[in-house]
């Protein structure tokens, strides 16, 4: 039987619950995956925080993810130096409180779209869900 050696990502891990709200990070590293995270496959870069010493790992959600590819397009490598905004919020996940570690690219703002999922847009911007429900406004009582 043939064996592959297993890498897993290495150095010290930015644990959203050590952060403040709105304290600025600066992405220094490409978004890389790492097949073997604690789940399965996770996206991993690597940051360092305002006030904090060194670089840090950080793993990235989807919702943050999807929120880079529309701010600054698809290429990771075109996300290093970028300022992001932390927004860690805590969160039910199967019956256990967690913080979940949002990061806001500038003119961004983290919220809810029609169907109360977390989302990132442009501020000013909602993200909704055509679903062909009449906006309540529109209603007759």
């Amino acid at each position: 039987m043939l064996y592959n050696k297993n890498e897993s990502v290495r150095g010290d891990w930015l644990r959203a619950s050590e952060l403040a709200d709105g304290i600025q990070i600066k992405i220094v590293a490409e978004t890389k995956t790492n097949p073997n995270g604690k789940f399965g496959p996770e996206e991993v870069t690597q940051v360092k925080v305002k006030g904090f010493e060194g670089v840090k790992n950080a793993r990235l959600n989807k919702t943050t993810l999807n929120a880079f590819v529309d701010a600054w397009g698809g290429e990771s490598k075109s996300w290093i130096g970028k300022i992001v905004t932390a927004r860690p919020d805590k969160q039910t996940i199967s019956g256990r409180r967690v913080v979940i570690l949002y990061l806001v690219p500038e003119g961004y703002e983290l919220t809810e779209d029609a169907n109360s999922y977390v989302v990132i847009v442009k501020k000013g911007e909602t993200e909704t869900e055509s679903d062909g429900s009449v906006p309540t406004e529109e209603l007759p009582f």
